[in-house]
């Protein structure tokens, strides 16, 4: 799935980014794209700051941008859930955890774009 074009202005709205990092030349395939195995990395890298501001400790919608080129590069969805592991079962966020995610996604209610979804994960 190709990410949507959405001006770079509106997804820099989200600040603070979770990771800025740039890409080096060895992440590059033959045709001169990041290569695909790089994504997960990451992603997952940028996942350690998110659940940090959070406070879950070792899950959300991620977008990836390519600010020299000014656009949206990759989106990452994923269903999350917090596990009770003496009950072994998932549960509710604790009441602060899911405090901080309510207002997180107040906050990014407010831009006026809604989060491209490819769809594959429905209610």
């Amino acid at each position: 799935m190709k990410p949507p074009t959405i001006p770079l202005e509106r997804v820099v709205a989200l600040e603070p980014a979770c990771l800025r990092v740039r890409i080096p030349e060895s992440y590059r395939d033959a045709n001169g794209h990041m290569n695909m195995r790089w994504y997960v990395g990451i992603f997952d890298d940028a996942g350690d700051d998110l659940y940090a501001r959070l406070g879950v400790t070792p899950e959300y919608h991620m977008f990836m941008l390519n600010e020299t080129r000014g656009r949206l590069a990759a989106i990452f969805e994923c269903i999350n859930v917090f596990a009770d592991r003496r009950a072994r079962k998932t549960v509710a966020f604790p009441p602060e955890i899911a405090a901080k995610i309510r207002g997180w996604v107040a906050t990014d209610s407010r831009l006026n774009w809604e989060a491209p979804l490819c769809g594959a994960m429905r209610a």
